[in-house]
């Protein structure tokens, strides 16, 4: 079976980490089950494009490439 790998370019991933620190979030620092889960990262494939974005698991998300 090949291989997928999804990459962040350093700008989005600078971007993610600063709304992560920096978001309100009411359970952040709270356990957040066995293996964590707090933030999903999700890649949607397009014909145009990929949108990438994270998602806290307080439920606010920030879409890293608005540019789509």
């Amino acid at each position: 079976m090949p291989e997928l790998i999804f990459r962040i370019e350093e700008h989005h991933a600078k971007d993610a980490r600063k709304w992560i620190d920096e978001h309100p979030c009411e359970i952040r620092g709270k356990r957040q089950g066995a293996i964590g889960g707090a933030i999903t990262y999700t890649f949607t494939n397009t014909t145009i494009g990929q949108i990438q974005s994270v998602e806290c698991g307080c439920g606010e998300e920030l879409c890293l490439t608005d540019d789509l």
